[in-house]
């Protein structure tokens, strides 16, 4: 998922211990584990312990006791044919390599729907990133998704960060106790599910970070009920059709200015998205189109976008030109066009964004390089860092 996560793991502390202190280089002497008096040794598993459903962890190492060699006085077990069906495993230590491994963890990483029981009695959790991955087989649209909320979600009263809820008819109301949330990522919304939780996304005082996800590419989402109370909510991600008249809704008419982020794939806006986008959201410093509709021709006039430093267009077919008119995007730094099969000739009046430093020009129609080469763009636009076409 690209989606910029966030992390509040606690990190590694140093090897070295406080208060002991080093008087020698020498190494410390290796541990030599034997086994207990009348300890079996065995290099397989029982036969039956994958019946055991709910086993969690799985610590199988044996000893070669006083044979052991120096650099492996401890050896995996192989592992059992039907591994896989221990869906519940947490902890694996230690199997032997063999060629059937790879596949047998493979099917092990099974997709987990629920947050494990009892998460919730964590009265002071801060941060839950729990979205999953179908793996191979998950969908162009929705290649990560969300898990389904505890019942007693609302008990986690100071959570903050909360990535990915799945979307569900009790999510509003599980949802109303969290008022310390700044970011929160939600999956899987139909176009009945955007009244009731927009409303209560709304009442956060302290959002500043949302992504909104549709059950599929062709679910219109409708933002008619989300109109913030924050005005710290700044970076706005959405997947999914945009019911009509989606920028006149307060989200963009009236909270517009506050957002400096924003990411939109498969939201089909109009006949040109970036002049719509440009009359609302003066104050964006992010803007990222992705798989969307248009008309062929794309402008960005003169003052378009005055903030923003990075603009990203992919996967927009329908574009095959794009002009760009003297005082657009003044302080641009990077512009990365990708995937613009029907992009055939060099934007009009890139040769202006003279605070450019990083420029891709990636996947466009087979004559683009041409009309580049023939236009003499390396020389124009020497000042660009980093230039991948």
């Amino acid at each position: 998922m690209n989606w910029d996560n966030l992390s509040d793991k606690p990190q590694k502390k140093s090897g070295r211990y406080q208060g002991q202190k080093r008087t020698s280089l020498q190494p410390l002497p290796t541990p030599k584990p034997t086994p207990a008096p009348g300890q079996t040794k065995i290099e397989k598993l029982p036969r039956g312990i994958t019946k055991i459903k709910k086993l969690r962890h799985l610590l199988a190492d044996r000893s070669d006791g006083e044979k052991h060699s120096e650099f492996r006085y401890f050896k995996g077990v192989q592992a059992p044919k039907d591994l896989s069906k221990l869906e519940e495993l947490q902890t694996l230590e230690t199997m032997e390599a063999s060629k059937d491994l790879a596949e047998q963890l493979k099917e092990l990483m099974q997709i987990r729907k629920k947050l494990p029981r009892g998460i919730t009695k964590i009265k002071k959790l801060r941060h839950l990133l729990a979205d999953r991955s179908d793996g191979e087989k998950h969908s162009e649209f929705r290649y990560f998704k969300g898990v389904q909320a505890p019942k007693d979600l609302s008990k986690l009263e100071e959570l903050q960060t909360l990535e990915t809820m799945e979307a569900s008819k009790d999510l509003a109301e599980q949802l109303k106790e969290l008022m310390q949330i700044r970011s929160i990522w939600i999956d899987n919304i139909s176009s009945a599910d955007c009244g009731n939780i927009f409303a209560t996304l709304s009442n956060m005082p302290l959002l500043s970070s949302l992504l909104l996800s549709a059950k599929d590419e062709n679910e219109p989402l409708c933002f008619e009920a989300l109109q913030p109370i924050s005005n710290e909510l700044h970076r706005l991600i959405i997947r999914g059709q945009c019911a009509k008249g989606t920028l006149d809704y307060p989200i963009f008419h009236s909270h517009g200015t506050h957002l400096k982020y924003l990411a939109l794939s498969r939201c089909n806006l109009g006949e040109d998205p970036l002049a719509m986008l440009a009359s609302h959201l003066s104050n964006l410093t992010y803007l990222r189109l992705n798989n969307m509709h248009s008309a062929k021709r794309l402008v960005l006039d003169a003052a378009a976008f005055p903030c923003l430093k990075t603009l990203v267009l992919k996967h927009m077919p329908d574009v095959n030109q794009l002009k760009i008119i003297s005082g657009a995007l003044p302080v641009i730094e990077g512009l990365y066009i990708v995937a613009l099969s029907g992009l055939e000739s060099v934007p009009s009046g890139i040769e202006t964004l003279r605070t450019l430093k990083k420029l891709w020009l990636v996947d466009l129609h087979w004559d683009f390089e041409a009309h580049w080469i023939e236009s003499e763009m390396d020389q124009k636009m020497q000042h660009v860092q980093e230039l991948i076409l």
